[in-house]
């Protein structure tokens, strides 16, 4: 039997099944890397897009005036406490991050009472954290309005007033880096707290049983004005895309499809730092893995050395149908009756 057009020498086939390993286990790698160690990692990528997608992009970035971490009210109900008369009267509201706790560890009241005081003394960091740089914030969103401003002014499209302006958004950043990054801290402190709470052996002299190794580290995803989909949301969700991605294609399993995914991922990336322009941040190893896995999706790399060549081979013996030859040997009584015309035909020849 000859050939089939599609099929390569055994030299291409190998390289086909090392590259679709070397990518995956690199995809793999990356999402392990950001599960492990969660990092925000979207936000700077997209926070200094380029091109004529720059805006999009930018509005992907969530709190990137970092004006929702000043938000109090949204921050303590996140958290899951409320002050509705006096900052010195809270109310546990049994939501925010404090009910899903006690759900999810299923903490009894004595740990309630624990993570309460927890809770509270974040709150008090909090609003001393704000005391703090008081001063430092009223003067960032007074350069906040100002930067409004000079973006309104059509006037301002001049070289050396862009220059300008983007001199003034990078001593914003500098400026409330400071204040940002001791409010992020606290909601790490927070997060941090409360799972050391769940793994205690004992709370004020009362035994307990550790509950943090049986039920899972619970994680303080939520924050103040976050979307459906911005740069949070994306740093929670891409490890796990990262490592099935990568799980896929070492496996060769539904190789076409993950490929073509990872493409359309990476291409976002690549957009988002437009090639053409001098300021951008490069991106050559993603273009470079892209067009990879353009060829692992082109070829369907899973049928050499992967499961989709087994699957292939199921469905084939599966939905194998018998041939001309077969089905008239096993139905030798169905034979095609001959049509009167030719019945008449026959008769008058005779």
């Amino acid at each position: 039997m000859a050939a089939s057009r599609t099929s390569l020498a055994w030299p291409a086939a190998l390289a086909i099944v090392v590259l679709r390993f070397v990518v995956g286990a690199h995809f793999f790698h990356e999402g392990y890397t950001k599960w492990r160690d969660p990092k925000p990692f979207s936000a700077p990528v997209f926070g200094a897009a380029k091109g004529p997608f720059a805006d999009f992009y930018h509005g992907l970035v969530w709190d990137a005036d970092g004006l929702n971490r000043l938000d109090e009210d949204a921050t303590f109900r996140l958290w899951g406490v409320s002050f509705p008369d006096k900052k010195d009267k809270p109310e546990f509201t049994g939501n925010g991050y404090l009910g899903r706790a006690t759900r999810h560890f299923g903490f009894g009241e004595n740990e309630v009472n624990a993570a309460g005081g927890i809770v509270l003394a974040r709150v008090a960091q909090y609003r001393t954290a704000l005391e703090q740089f008081e001063p430092e914030i009223r003067e960032y969103k007074y350069g906040l309005e100002r930067r409004e401003h000079n973006a309104e002014d059509a006037a301002r499209s001049l070289a050396s007033l862009k220059k300008h302006d983007a001199r003034i958004a990078t001593e914003l950043t500098s400026k409330r880096m400071p204040w940002q990054s001791e409010i992020d801290k606290i909601w790490a402190g927070l997060e941090r707290d409360i799972n050391d709470l769940a793994d205690r052996t004992y709370i004020n002299g009362d035994p307990i049983q550790p509950r943090l190794s049986s039920r899972g580290y619970l994680k303080l995803t939520e924050r103040p004005g976050q979307r459906l989909l911005d740069t949070s949301t994306m740093d929670r969700y891409v490890p796990y895309f990262d490592m099935t991605i990568g799980i896929l294609l070492v496996a060769g399993l539904l190789t076409r499809f993950a490929a073509s995914l990872a493409a359309a991922f990476l291409a976002t990336i690549i957009v988002s730092q437009w090639p053409f322009s001098s300021e951008a941040i490069s991106t050559g190893y993603q273009q470079v893995e892209m067009a990879s896995l353009l060829v692992l999706a082109t070829v369907g790399a899973g049928k050499y050395a992967g499961l989709d060549a087994l699957l292939g081979g199921c469905c084939t013996w599966c939905c194998r149908r018998p041939s001309g030859g077969e089905a008239a040997t096993a139905n030798p009584e169905r034979t095609p009756a001959a049509s009167e015309s030719e019945k008449k035909q026959l008769v008058s020849t005779k």
